[in-house]
């Protein structure tokens, strides 16, 4: 019954590769696992299997067949009438037939090419029943296909058609839906129960080898060039679709799965397709394409981009970095596998690159946790890491001002590679200190960095794409009072001859030195202690801090967290703060209180850190949003997502 009585034929490499170049990609409409059962397998083993998963179909009557036809061949421009499959005139879909002067029901499998008439089944099959004109379907008659002959012309003109003594050359736009209705045929009908046993040819005059329930058609080695030259199309699929979900609620393979074809008869086929294909790591300008190889024998990969093969890589691949991409920009990506028996259908993706950065968080985990002016040299600077993950230091500098001036022309840079601990401080001090101290130091210098007197600016920033933004600050920048030293929490020049702790409470920087300082002990961040105390340099701890309730986790809680912004209420602006433990995406949106989109704060890859971000009161256009409820979100690229509330006073 699956036995092949037919010429097989080797097709060629750039056959195979202009066919799937254009046949790349599954129809959206194909139920899911309708064709598990196929998977893995070739040859007569892959026929038996899509034999197995299309028969037993709702069969119609001949009759129903007419009513059927009105609406899988409705002309897309003219839903009164429709197209006839040979001429593509469009035709009143009320005139059944019409005394010859309408259309009628074509079985493209000539139903003389197996006996089986127009009963109900393979004479009823609508996978291979077209609307016909009606002279121009008496001339096919039972002919196999083929090319060559000469222009039929009908007596309501001229078609584009050829025909001869024995084979029908259908118009281009039509033959690869031919050849994917014979092939349709060849396999749904394999003599049981009743039916007839149809299988391909390669050649023409195949009504001649017509036995008892046996019927051929061909001519095989055409109807495969005709699939490769016209491939399928969206009006095909949607045609498919129709009969499945309205009539027979069977498909047909060969337009679902045009790697079929080649799977089933060629003697050398191409590989199974790579599937399951997604991408990681993705950024602004590039990505890393991963797979799953399903095959054991192909030659290599190749790998388009938007339709175009960007390259070609070895046997047993299964990811690829892509590179030299626009920021923002959606790009459809293709792999498929080759041998020399061709090229596989694609597995495909569309992934958008991350956009160029919108309003750029700051990572504020990292800030000054002790101040030391003491007697001569005894100066020292401590910077602590307050988030859950190691962070670098890598785009951190020190500023420096000297005597409450303008910003020095250089900077602090911190060691190269250096990576701030959890929980850990760096200890900056200069190298003339009381050297019982020298220990607790991580860098010993005698640079503009610990070479300050009270009245000079420290501020930790962070620099990117030549962006400078303020991380923390000790002292006033651009003092009006040129003061010789600063108040903090109520004890005048606290920024000579003392030293400074910050609160536990306190757990990122702070660029607005006046709030940091405070005006008493409660509303300080820092402690004031006596001059050369190095009692807590070296160390330094916060308290644990509160995350927002609400929100759904759908990492470990551990990775991020999303603290409450502040001031809120607010009016102008208000900072956000949150916290990541991982490498990952971070999209951080406002909404109203109806779930309207206003801005994106923040779209972007971020490192681990305690970041913080300003709200404005702006939507997306940089207009003011009325007054009201809004809500604040943190997605991240893994599932985790987390809303706040706020409130803005107009």
């Amino acid at each position: 019954m699956f036995k092949k009585i037919y010429q097989t034929h080797r097709i060629s490499l750039w056959t195979l590769l202009l066919t799937f170049f254009f046949l790349r990609g599954l129809l959206a409409q194909t139920p899911n696992g309708y064709y598990n059962a196929a998977t893995g397998k070739t040859g007569p083993e892959l026929k038996e299997a899509l034999h197995n998963i299309i028969k037993n179909h709702t069969e119609i009557s001949y009759s129903a067949a007419y009513d059927a036809l009105e609406v899988t061949d409705r002309d897309s421009n003219n839903s009164a009438n429709v197209t006839l499959f040979y001429s593509g005139w469009s035709r009143n879909a009320a005139q059944q037939y019409n005394n010859g002067a309408g259309w009628n029901r074509e079985h493209v499998w000539a139903k003389s090419h197996g006996d089986f008439g127009t009963t109900m089944g393979a004479g009823t099959d609508l996978h291979h029943l077209r609307a016909a004109d009606v002279s121009t379907n008496s001339a096919r008659g039972n002919k196999d296909f083929d090319n060559g002959g000469t222009r039929y012309i009908d007596g309501d003109g001229a078609t584009d058609c050829f025909s001869d003594a024995d084979s029908w050359e259908p118009r281009d736009a039509v033959k690869g839906d031919v050849a994917r209705m014979i092939f349709y045929m060849a396999v749904r009908y394999e003599g049981e129960n009743g039916e007839p046993d149809l299988e391909l040819v390669d050649q023409v005059k195949s009504v001649d080898l017509n036995t008892t329930g046996h019927g051929y058609h061909g001519k095989l080695s055409t109807l495969l060039e005709w699939n490769t030259e016209d491939p399928v199309g969206n009006w095909e699929r949607r045609r498919n679709d129709i009969i499945y979900y309205n009539y027979q609620h069977n498909r047909n393979p060969f337009i679902d799965h045009p790697e079929f074809v080649a799977l089933i008869w060629s003697d050398n086929p191409p590989p199974f397709a790579p599937s399951d294909l997604t991408a990681s790591d993705i950024t602004q300008t590039s990505l890393t394409l991963i797979w799953t190889d399903n095959s054991s024998d192909e030659n290599g990969f190749i790998i388009y981009k938007d339709g175009a093969g960007i390259a070609t890589i070895n046997p047993d691949s299964t990811r690829y970095p892509v590179t030299g991409l626009s920021p923002g920009t959606d790009y459809h990506f293709t792999v498929t596998a080759f041998n020399t028996g061709g090229e596989s259908v694609g597995a495909s993706l569309t992934v958008s690159t991350l956009p160029a950065d919108t309003n750029y968080a700051v990572n504020d985990s990292i800030f000054f946790s002790e101040y030391i002016e003491g007697s001569g040299y005894n100066k020292a600077l401590e910077i602590f890491n307050a988030s859950g993950q190691p962070t670098s230091l890598e785009n951190i500098v020190i500023l420096s001002t000297s005597n409450y001036g303008d910003w020095n022309t250089g900077h602090y840079e911190f060691p190269e590679g250096t990576l701030l601990g959890a929980g850990e401080v760096f200890v900056i001090m200069h190298s003339s200190a009381d050297g019982s101290i020298h220990s607790l130091a991580n860098e010993l210098t005698s640079s503009t960095v610990v070479n300050f007197n009270g009245n000079d600016v420290r501020a930790l920033a962070y620099i990117a794409d030549a962006e400078t933004t303020i991380i923390d600050i000790i002292g006033l920048y651009e003092d009006p009072d040129s003061s010789s030293s600063w108040p903090v929490a109520g004890v005048d020049n606290a920024t000579v001859n003392h030293t400074l702790i910050r609160k536990s409470s306190v757990f990122h920087g702070n660029s607005d030195w006046l709030s940091s300082a405070g005006t008493n002990t409660d509303d300080s961040e820092w402690i004031v202690l006596a001059k050369d105390n190095f009692d807590n340099l070296g160390s330094h701890t916060v308290d644990a801090v509160n995350t927002i309730a609400s929100g759904h986790i759908a990492d470990s809680p551990a990775d991020y967290r999303l603290y409450a912004c502040f001031p809120n209420p607010f009016n102008p602006v208000t900072t956000i703060r949150y916290e990541i433990r991982k490498k990952t995406t971070v999209n951080f949106n406002v909404f109203d209180i109806r779930g309207n989109h206003i801005t994106s704060l923040v779209r972007q890859v971020q490192q681990p850190g305690l970041y913080s971000v300003i709200w404005n009161g702006k939507d997306a256009s940089q207009h003011n949003v009325p007054g009201g409820v809004y809500l604040y979100q943190l997605q991240t690229d893994d599932g985790f997502t987390q809303t706040g509330k706020m409130v803005l006073i107009k």
